[in-house]
């Protein structure tokens, strides 16, 4: 169950030092979880418990947490009482101060009958100062700050669904919230959302998408695509309200010999290791931001370099294929030319000697040559009887002729 904050108790501290002892919570004191819902501390509760919030947390107004711890917690029907240590010097003249109004405890139901809280766990208790309002004057020694349901109307109070966004890129419910806003804040839209930035800033560093309230969605559901948020609030370091306490946790140690008491320091220890810290993770993601890009540029130059290769890998390939065909239709030109010659051939010499012939492998040229030789002699030694062997006067490259038959 949530924490739960109990309406204002005020009573008189007992201040001594930076310690101070007061009653943080009665018997049937009231008490609100963040949705507004109401809850009695009963006395069975306030009695077993009263022990659990030693060591709990000391705050002002539910928001800020102060130097300081409770070191010790009792029951004194019908009170809870507190002591706290530690507690600066500034908290100790808030609490002494006119703008004073009273405690608030805070605190884990363990056991609920109904609306009674049977059995709690205390996690601190808190300082309530001006601006925050009781619902009743600080005589009446009780009262409502104005973060809670009773202190104002509903009109006053606006319920929003948080979301983030997931591993996958999906907006997931992470949380219910409730504002409230009184006074001359009730209607101004600048002060509900800085109210809403606030409230989801304790979560955390991050970017936070708030909707209103679908009381349909459960948390860890995935937001309807067809819903926008009606505020989108982004908590750095800056705006938190975790980080951005008021430095005032100096020691006595810090303190300077003059009327200006106390020393505030220029700066938080903590805040500038935070920083520190902050800008080597931001220097980091740079570093990694241009290796990214490095990475990138060199894959776009590779992409380039194969589309270049591939073209001249086809290209190529295209004049290969080309070469081959021209070879293979040269080479069948040839055959058809060398085809055409032996038979043109074979129609004037004898199978024997056309086969003796074409054993010297002669060329295209040499056999069109021996064909027109041997059809020009047989023309011009029409009658040799047999077809017999005939001389040329001239005692030629002819050694014989033959006729075909």
């Amino acid at each position: 169950m949530s924490q739960i904050q109990s309406s204002l108790l005020s009573e008189n501290p007992v201040i001594e030092g930076n310690s101070v002892t007061l009653p943080i919570v009665k018997v049937g004191t009231k008490a609100y979880d963040a949705n507004g819902k109401e809850f009695t501390l009963t006395k069975c509760a306030l009695e077993s418990g009263a022990e659990s919030w030693k060591d709990g947390i000391a705050t002002v107004n539910h928001k800020v947490q102060v130097d300081g711890k409770i070191s010790k917690s009792w029951f004194e029907d019908p009170y809870v009482y507190a002591t706290f240590e530690g507690l600066s010097q500034e908290t100790i003249d808030v609490i002494n101060s006119a703008a004073y109004r009273g405690t608030s405890q805070e605190s884990v139901p363990v056991e609920v009958d109904g609306n009674n809280v049977l059995r709690l766990k205390g996690t601190g208790s808190t300082f309530v100062i001006f601006p925050e309002n009781p619902a009743c004057t600080m005589d009446a020694g009780c009262g409502v700050i104005a973060s809670t349901e009773a202190a104002i109307s509903e009109e006053e109070r606006h319920v929003f669904d948080v979301a983030v966004v997931n591993n996958v890129s999906k907006q997931v419910k992470v949380k219910e919230i409730s504002v409230w806003l009184y006074n001359n804040e009730a209607d101004n839209p600048d002060a509900l959302k800085e109210e809403i930035t606030r409230v989801v800033g304790y979560d955390g560093l991050g970017i936070y998408f708030v909707y209103d309230r679908d009381e349909s969605l459960s948390l860890g559901d995935e937001m309807p695509d067809d819903r926008e948020p009606v505020h989108t609030v982004t908590i750095t370091v800056s705006n938190s309200p975790v980080f951005n306490f008021p430095l005032n946790s100096q020691t006595q140690e810090q303190s300077l010999d003059s009327t200006g008491g106390n020393k505030v320091p220029d700066n938080d220890e903590k805040i500038t290791q935070l920083e520190s810290t902050i800008k080597q993770k931001e220097g980091l993601i740079s570093t990694k931001d241009q290796e990214i890009a490095d990475l990138k540029s060199t894959n776009t130059k590779l992409e380039d370099d194969l589309k270049a290769k591939d073209g001249q890998i086809a290209s190529t390939v295209q004049a290969a294929v080309k070469a081959a065909l021209e070879s293979h239709d040269a080479q069948a030109v040839q055959k058809a030319d060398l085809d055409a010659a032996v038979k043109d051939l074979a129609s004037c010499m004898p199978p024997e000697a056309l086969e003796s012939f074409m054993k010297t492998e002669p060329s295209v040229e040499v056999i069109k040559s021996t064909t027109a030789a041997i059809k020009s002699a047989a023309g011009t030694k029409v009658g040799s009887p047999g077809g017999q062997l005939q001389s040329t006067d001239d005692g030629g490259s002819l050694s014989s002729m033959y006729l075909g038959e």
